[in-house]
Parts: C-alpha cells; structure tokens; sequence
C-alpha cells in the first residue's frame, strides 16, 4: 500500500501551527447581552503526519474560563478545500462536519446555524 502523501493544500495547516492569545471584543447576544472584552487563546497542533490540525480554543472573562472550544482542521485534495471536520463547543454541543476554511485566500469563514 502506499502512503498519501502531503498536497499544498495540507501544508498550508502549518500556517495555523501554534499558539497564541489575544484580546476579544464580545459583541451582546444571546447568550451575553451586554458584551464586553474577554482574552482568547488558541493551541494548534499539527497531527496524523501533516493531515490534520487540532485546534483548542479557551476564552477568559474576569478571572474565569467562560467558553472553551476545540476542532479538527483537515483538506480535502478532491474537493480542494480546507474543512473544520469536529468541532465541539461550550455553548454548541453537536459534533459536525463544518467548511471553515477558504483555501483560496486561507481565511477563516465561520457557519453558524442561527
């Protein structure tokens, strides 16, 4: 059998690699009327030889972890397109396969159902 092997599309994931953290400005919703300014940070992994990115996501507010996040970034050579292929979420709870990335321009595109 022979192995796959990486495209330039699963080496663009090396871009996302890392970790960092920064200031967020919530804007009110449903499930924070007033808004406010919470700090972010994300760990990101490369994983499975290349194919996959882990990605782990918490929000801090006022001391406390207020949302926590994590998903599995892969591509898809046929399709040419990059996809949050799990993703699991404090406030959301159902594990689905989600089109999060645009390849073309590598920026995030975030699906919501509501």
């Amino acid at each position: 059998m022979t192995m796959p092997k990486l495209s330039p599309g699963h080496l663009l994931l090396e871009k996302l690699d890392g970790s960092w953290a920064g200031e967020e400005i919530m804007y009110p919703s449903q499930w924070d009327p007033k808004g406010g300014v919470a700090i972010g940070r994300n760990n990101h992994k490369l994983s499975l030889g290349g194919f996959a990115l882990i990605a782990d996501y918490e929000q801090e507010r006022d001391g406390a972890i207020t949302f926590t996040g994590h998903g599995v970034h892969t591509y898809d050579p046929k399709e040419a397109r990059h996809s949050l292929r799990r993703s699991r979420q404090t406030i959301r709870n159902p594990l689905q396969n989600r089109r999060a990335l645009s390849s073309s321009a590598f920026r995030k595109v975030h699906q919501f159902p509501f």
